[in-house]
């Protein structure tokens, strides 16, 4: 267990430093119609001020020298560089958002689990009703739709401004939990159901095609033949499955 956590651990930076590289890369190799200096010296600059900026920030360095001295502050300084465009660093642009991040990412996470291991249980317990022709079929949507489109389409139908059913809020309406921890809640709900959606599907699907396999082996059957209830026997799998794990 500990060497498992080891190697994600280092996996998890030698992906930081891909992820690092390669948007270094591309705002810095890649030709782009933003210059850098001229966005950070403002709308009429002259061409002294611009070369000062330059010289300021090392954009007049090789590019080379540019993401060593780059890294350089990021691992000694944790220093992100600065973000021309919006005349502030990265890294309290970061911070700034971080809560929301936080916020929605377990949130999402929560919803994803609670809903995708109660509908595949309950499909797999219902096999081929109506019920789990629903939920699969509905869990098929939800993998195949992309998220940025479900959440346009959740927004026409419910955000309160501009939803043809205004039961939640939309767009920009996000409030900080020490602001007013009901309106919080409220404005995550639509965020958190849009992202759960995919990741619920898949887990459903998984849930319940792997509690179909157990069930049909002998021990569950004999189970059955014996008297035990399908819901006793759905418990009893999955904690035989738990043990086996384990």
């Amino acid at each position: 267990m500990g060497r498992y956590i080891v190697r994600r651990l280092l996996w998890v930076v030698v992906l930081v430093f891909a992820v690092v590289t390669i948007t270094f890369l591309i705002f810095s190799v890649l030709p782009s119609g933003a210059d850098p200096a001229r966005l950070r010296a403002g709308r009429s600059p002259n061409p002294q001020l611009v070369e000062e900026i330059r010289h300021r920030y090392k954009l007049d360095q090789p590019v080379t020298t540019q993401y060593g001295l780059y890294i350089s502050n990021l691992i000694t300084k944790l220093d992100f560089g600065h973000s021309f465009q919006n005349d502030t660093d990265v890294l309290d642009e970061i911070l700034k958002r971080l809560p929301a991040t936080i916020s929605l990412s377990i949130g999402a996470c929560i919803v994803w689990l609670i809903v995708g291991i109660s509908v595949g249980i309950i499909s797999a317990i219902r096999r081929r009703s109506l019920l789990d022709r629903t939920a699969m079929g509905l869990s098929l949507v939800a993998i195949s739709a992309p998220v940025f489109w479900l959440g346009l389409v959740s927004l026409y139908l419910f955000a309160d401004d501009i939803g043809k059913i205004p039961i939640l809020p939309g767009a920009g309406s996000y409030t900080p939990f020490t602001d007013d921890p009901f309106k919080w809640f409220t404005s995550l709900i639509l965020p958190w159901l849009v992202l759960a959606a995919a990741f619920a599907a898949i887990y459903a699907r998984l849930v319940r095609g792997n509690l179909i396999e157990t069930m049909s082996e002998d021990y569950v059957r004999t189970a059955r033949a014996k008297g035990l209830s399908s819901a006793r026997s759905s418990c009893a799998t999955g904690c035989a499955r738990r043990s086996r794990r384990w």
